[in-house]
C-alpha cells in the first residue's frame, strides 16, 4: 500500500529533450556505427582495432609500426598487441625495410586483403543503412560539414596529447628531480 501512495505522490517528469550538444551527438552517432560494425567484424573474426589497422594498411600501403600507431592514435604497446594478433592470424606481414634494415614495414597479406575487402563491403552497407533516411544531397552535405569540422579543428586545436607522449614523461621526470632535490 505504501509503495502505491508514494508512486502516486511523485510528480510526472517532463519528457526528455533530445540533446543538441555537438559532442553528444557525434559520440552517439559514432557509438551506433561502431556497435553495428562490431557485429559485422565478429563474423570475420576481426576486432575494431584490428579493422582500423587493416583499413589503414589497405588505403595507405606499407607502414612502419611508428607510423601506424601515430595514425591510429594509440600507444606503442596497444599497437604492438594488435600487430601481433593480426600477424598470428596471417593478415599482416612484418618485414625489414629494404631502405633501412633497422626498421620494420607492415603490409597486408593476400588473406588480409580478402578480409578487409569483405569487411569494407559490410561497412559500406552499414553506412548506407545509417544514412537511409537522408536524401542524396543531404548525405553529401553531412559528409562535407563533418570534414570541414575536422579540418578546422586540426588547424585550431593543439596537437593531441597522444601525438606527444614524451611531454608527460618529461613533466614526471622534472617532478621526480625536484622531489629528490628537496630531500
Amino acid at each position: 500500500m505504501r509503495n502505491v501512495a508514494s508512486k502516486a505522490a511523485k510528480p510526472l517528469r517532463a519528457p526528455r529533450r533530445r540533446r543538441s550538444s555537438l559532442g553528444f551527438l557525434l559520440r552517439g552517432a559514432y557509438r551506433l556505427l561502431v556497435a553495428g560494425l562490431q557485429e559485422r567484424l565478429a563474423r570475420h573474426g576481426v576486432s575494431h582495432p584490428e579493422f582500423l589497422t587493416l583499413y589503414l594498411l589497405h588505403f595507405h600501403g606499407a607502414l612502419s609500426p611508428g607510423e601506424l600507431t601515430t595514425r591510429l592514435e594509440v600507444t606503442k604497446p596497444a599497437g604492438t598487441a594488435v600487430l601481433k594478433s593480426l600477424s598470428a592470424a596471417g593478415l599482416v606481414s612484418v618485414v625489414q625495410s629494404a631502405a633501412d634494415s633497422r626498421k620494420s614495414v607492415i603490409t597486408l597479406t593476400a588473406k588480409g586483403e580478402d578480409v578487409i575487402g569483405s569487411v569494407l563491403e559490410e561497412a559500406n552497407d552499414l553506412e548506407g543503412a545509417m544514412l537511409h533516411g537522408f536524401a542524396p544531397h543531404e548525405r553529401v552535405e553531412l559528409l562535407r560539414l563533418l570534414s570541414k569540422l575536422i579540418d578546422h579543428q586540426r588547424e585550431v586545436l593543439p596537437a593531441s596529447p597522444r601525438k606527444q607522449p614524451a611531454q608527460g614523461a618529461i613533466i614526471k621526470l622534472q617532478q621526480a628531480q625536484k622531489r629528490r632535490k628537496e630531500k
